[in-house]
């Protein structure tokens, strides 16, 4: 390799590099909005059905897609697997439907701390329907998240909440969502993955719609539901931009700050804060999950100036 062409692939991975952490300022804010996404929701819960909540966060979500539109047409819509891209679109639409019903009874840092068990879902769910390996790693992953889960909940103990049900059907919803979308990986893009699963939950919500409707009688109510829309809205956005720039692998691990959101957002407005059980049960959860992501290995000086590389070619 020549001088020039050694320049040229140093210029090219520092590039690379600033995409990177550029990607992981895009994702931690997208995952901050939606934690301000799920306060606002949990604060409607007390006027609104959980169906309503969701159908509006949908119709930001929805803002994604459009966004695609304006990228690359209709060609967006364009799929080789439209039966598992609509099943996967009616999957979508259950999951802020069953979270919201779950942060209505239990507090948001619990919510989102249980649901922190859909990658290991996914990892369960892969063996079974797709005949993945489960390597020895994932394996005590999937253990340290379940007592980490157990720790929690702690069933038997008084302390199990009807809540945490709907937290870990939503997680389940989310862990087909990703299956369906191994399914179809290689064969459509991202993008039409995303503007099927925008655009066929909202229509699937909006058949029902009219059963749960409460007009809003206050500005405050519409100002709450547009600011569910528009920070589910713009955390879409910018998921799908720190995608286009960054590893998903490096980005993965940030869905843990939503945690440490939830604490904050949960303690200024409703006073709660979780015991010190939850806490460790939340830490056990996590740790397994950065252990298991593959993050760690990524992250190793030479391998990340090698995938950085192959980024660029």
């Amino acid at each position: 390799m020549t001088l020039q062409e050694t320049t040229k692939s140093d210029s090219s991975a520092d590039i690379a590099r600033t995409n990177m952490w550029r990607g992981i300022a895009l994702m931690s804010v997208a995952f901050l909005l939606y934690s301000l996404s799920d306060l606002v929701a949990k604060v409607l819960t007390e006027d609104f059905h959980a169906v309503q909540i969701g159908w509006t966060r949908q119709l930001g979500l929805l803002s994604g897609v459009v966004f695609l539109l304006f990228r690359r047409g209709l060609a967006v819509f364009h799929t080789q697997r439209p039966g598992l891209q609509f099943t996967r679109g009616i999957i979508a639409s259950t999951s802020p439907v069953l979270f919201t019903l779950a942060v209505a009874h239990i507090s948001l840092a619990d919510a989102v701390a249980v649901s922190f068990v859909a990658p290991f879902l996914v990892v369960i769910f892969g063996a079974l329907l797709l005949n993945e390996h489960i390597s020895r790693k994932q394996f005590f992953g999937i253990l340290g998240a379940f007592i980490g889960t157990l720790i929690i909940v702690r069933p038997g103990l008084g302390v199990f909440q009807f809540g945490t049900i709907f937290v870990l059907l939503a997680a389940t919803a989310f862990a087909l969502r990703q299956v369906i979308s191994r399914m179809v990986a290689g064969i459509d893009r991202t993008s039409t993955t995303v503007a099927y699963a925008g655009t066929v939950s909202v229509l699937v919500l909006s058949f029902i719609l009219p059963f749960f409707w409460k007009t809003p009688e206050t500005i405050y109510h519409y100002g709450l539901f547009f600011l569910v829309a528009l920070t589910a809205g713009f955390g879409e956005f910018f998921i799908i931009r720190a995608l286009d720039i960054t590893f998903a692998v490096v980005l993965a691990p940030l869905q843990y700050t939503m945690i440490i959101w939830s604490i904050i957002w949960g303690w200024l407005v409703f006073a709660d804060l979780p015991d010190g059980w939850t806490l460790i049960g939340t830490a056990i959860i996590i740790i397994s999950g950065i252990l298991t992501s593959g993050v760690m290995r990524f992250l190793k000086p030479n391998e990340l100036k090698t995938k950085l590389k192959r980024r660029t070619r």
